[in-house]
């Protein structure tokens, strides 16, 4: 047995073997076998776990790390992170001794995927780079939170990436004149409504799709959820906060007209707003999508360069970057930094009006 009583003083003790090496402990309040015996089970439980811990693999460690996404992070975030580690992350560490992992290990890896290919034969750009190397730095750091590694082996590297400049993908601005033309040829009221919402209120494609009838009253667009294509739930928006937004009369029109269109069956506050029965896949709505820009000859844009047409507008109409982050949902940082290419044009009709002031001085 290796709880012993002291003899002399009354008091008992533990004393162990574990891999060859002695652990012993005492303690004066221990007057009773059971304490010594619930000292004991206590650390060898513990030292159990430190076993386990210490051998884990990485594959196994996932396990835990997915438990503890499923609390922070919200549907299409972990599919999306998991088809990463999956794919990118997973292959290289998978055997590997979580413990034992160090920065040499994570600098093979980055070796390794800065020369992987994608399915076309070009190269990884470098911003889907940086998320993978996010990934597996977020993987990690948990590894090290929890006690399955000592130290973050991202801390001591730097993320890699091509040093050749990578062109960046321009976002189609649409001109108004276009956005009519583009309307023009639509003669679903349902895609109708969706693209005018789009267009001049500058939601996001899931806010768009999550919408209900609810949703719209007064003239004014309620955004408090985000529809999910990958999972088809509800989820809240992207920043996690609700805004008000004011419909301008045109868009009003479009979801007015889609309104007095519905029968009593649909007509009722849980009824989407972009479907009315059920809310059309994204395949199908992007194949729409594409034959209304054949037909109207103009140019290609996505669902997202919408949002960027609708802040170059107000943009060009005078409009602050406060009042745009309140409208978008983002923060005026954000706005400053995804859209602040587009002040300049701004600015410079500005300095035009500044000097102009002379003129009517003279």
């Amino acid at each position: 047995m290796p709880v012993y009583e002291n003899k002399k003083t009354k008091q008992y003790y533990w004393k162990v073997s574990i891999n060859g090496q002695q652990y012993k402990r005492q303690n004066k309040q221990w007057t009773r076998k059971i304490h010594a015996q619930r000292d004991l089970d206590a650390f060898i439980e513990s030292m159990n776990r430190n076993e386990y811990v210490k051998n884990i693999k990485f594959e196994k460690m996932l396990e835990a790390y997915d438990g503890f996404a499923l609390i922070k992070y919200k549907p299409n975030t972990r599919i999306h992170q998991r088809n990463i580690i999956n794919k990118h992350i997973l292959p290289f560490f998978k055997n590997m001794t979580v413990s034992n992992i160090v920065a040499a290990d994570v600098i093979l890896w980055q070796q390794q995927l800065i020369k992987k290919k994608m399915s076309n034969g070009s190269y990884y750009s470098n911003q889907m780079l940086e998320k993978i190397q996010t990934t597996a730095r977020t993987v990690f750091k948990f590894a090290e939170d929890h006690d399955y590694i000592r130290k973050n082996p991202f801390k001591a590297t730097v993320f890699v990436r091509h040093r050749t400049v990578q062109r960046k993908k321009e976002h189609t601005i649409l001109t108004y004149p276009e956005f009519k033309k583009f309307m023009n040829v639509i003669d679903n009221q349902v895609h109708r409504v969706l693209f005018s919402i789009l267009y001049w209120n500058g939601l996001r494609i899931g806010e768009a799709m999550a919408l209900t009838l609810n949703d719209y009253q007064d003239g004014k667009l309620y955004i408090e959820t985000n529809w999910d294509y990958k999972t088809h739930i509800i989820t809240t928006t992207k920043t996690d906060e609700s805004r008000i937004v004011d419909v301008p009369k045109e868009c009003q029109i479009e979801i007015d007209t889609l309104i007095s269109m519905l029968d009593s069956d649909h007509k009722n506050k849980t009824t989407p707003l972009i479907g009315i029965v059920h809310r059309e896949p994204k395949t199908t709505l992007e194949r729409a999508k594409k034959r209304y820009i054949d037909e109207s000859g103009v140019r290609y844009f996505t669902f997202h360069d919408l949002r960027h047409t609708h802040v170059s507008t107000l943009i060009d109409l005078g409009w602050q970057s406060n009042a745009i982050a309140k409208r978008l949902g983002h923060s005026v940082e954000m706005v400053n930094n995804v859209y602040g290419h587009l002040f300049p044009r701004r600015i410079d009709d500005d300095m035009d009006k500044l000097n102009n002031l002379s003129s009517f001085i003279e």
